[in-house]
């Protein structure tokens, strides 16, 4: 019982609200956080063949569906705690012919054995995690990469001028002060350095949102 309640405090729907999550699609893409920002998180990704990749937070599936649309021979995984997401994302893979498995499942309890993967995407989800959960997410991954395999976070990153500061401070209110406070410090790049990542900023910043490139 203990365990269900941690876990219900430590998970937030899309947009933070069970209500918003049907019309997530629509609200990340008139916002540009959606298919806009999966593309150009493709384009940064340096896909190097027959690959293994898992999505870490898949939300309703764009980005897997981008990337089997870019690459035909990657073995695609996603995962996320939320039931109502995986069922769309279920939904639009099938829609579009994209094979790739879909667990229920937390990124600070990946299902997955040590070095299975070579590599890791997180887009728009470690924002929504408590600073612990971020380190026990970030080891997760580091576990299941392979040796050189890499890990590509996009999430909000400090802000840089007055406008950035005072929007990312009012999104801090649907996602959590605590689970902000890690990208408004600009800290997401320390927690995987401290996890044993090299570390790069890739990309230019895109609504706030920074890319790292981590390298196992």
């Amino acid at each position: 019982m203990q365990e269900n309640i941690e876990r219900k405090k430590n998970f937030r729907p899309a947009f933070s609200y069970d209500f918003l999550t049907p019309f997530y699609d629509f609200l990340t893409n008139i916002s540009g956080f959606g298919k806009s920002l999966k593309k150009r998180v493709v384009g940064l990704l340096d896909i190097q063949g027959n690959e293994k990749v898992l999505d870490v937070g898949v939300g309703t599936g764009t980005l897997l569906i981008e990337l089997g649309k870019s690459y035909s021979n990657l073995e695609l995984v996603g995962i996320d705690p939320d039931p109502e997401v995986l069922e769309i994302a279920e939904e639009k893979l099938a829609r579009f012919n994209i094979e790739a498995q879909l667990i229920r499942a937390y990124a600070q309890e990946l299902p997955f054995q040590d070095s299975s993967f070579d590599l890791a995407v997180s887009t728009l989800t470690f924002h929504h995690l408590k600073t612990d959960i971020k380190k026990k997410a970030t080891a997760e991954i580091y576990r299941i990469l392979k040796s050189g395999g890499r890990f590509l976070l996009a999430d909000f990153g400090k802000p840089v001028g007055p406008i950035s500061f005072i929007l990312l401070h009012i999104g801090s209110v649907f996602d959590g002060g605590e689970e902000m406070r890690a990208n408004l410090r600009g800290e997401v790049p320390i927690l995987l350095r401290n996890e044993g990542f090299t570390v790069e900023k890739v990309g230019k910043r895109y609504l706030g949102i920074e890319f790292f490139l981590a390298r196992k």
